[in-house]
C-alpha cells in the first residue's frame, strides 16, 4: 500500500511539473563498472556503458561485474568491481588514465542483464 501510495505521488508530481512546463526528471542514467584483483593487481577491468534505472543498485551490479571478470579471465584472488555514472567518454578517460599511469586493462564489453534498484529513501 505504501509503495502504492508513494508511486502515485510521484507521478502526480511528474504531471504537475510537466503541466507547469518543466522538464520531467530522468528516470535513467549511464553507468559503467570497473574491477581489479586483490591483492593489488595492475590490470584494471572496465565494462561498456550502458543505461541504467536511476538509484541502480551499484554494488550488486558491481559485485555481478566481478564475478563475470573472475570467471572469463580465470582470475586467481578476490576480485572488487563497482560502479559509477558515466557514459562511453567516462568509460575512455578512466582507460585513458590506466594508460597514463602505464597500468594494463581490458574493455570487457560487459553490460548487466539485471539492474537491481535500491530504495531511494536508503540511497544516501
Amino acid at each position: 500500500m505504501l509503495k502504492t501510495t508513494f508511486t502515485l505521488a510521484v507521478c502526480a508530481m511528474l504531471w504537475v511539473s510537466i503541466a507547469a512546463g518543466q522538464q520531467a526528471p530522468a528516470t535513467t542514467q549511464s553507468y559503467y563498472c570497473n574491477a581489479s584483483v586483490e591483492p593489488k593487481s595492475d590490470t584494471y577491468y572496465f565494462s561498456a556503458s550502458f543505461t541504467g534505472p536511476n538509484f541502480m543498485d551499484g554494488n550488486l551490479v558491481g559485485k555481478d561485474f566481478a564475478q563475470f571478470v573472475k570467471e572469463k579471465y580465470s582470475l586467481q584472488g578476490h576480485v572488487i568491481g563497482g560502479c559509477s555514472h558515466g557514459d562511453a567518454k567516462a568509460v575512455e578517460v578512466e582507460i585513458d588514465k590506466a594508460k597514463l599511469v602505464h597500468h594494463p586493462f581490458v574493455a570487457t564489453g560487459w553490460k548487466p542483464k539485471v539492474m537491481p534498484v535500491m530504495d531511494p529513501r536508503h540511497s544516501h
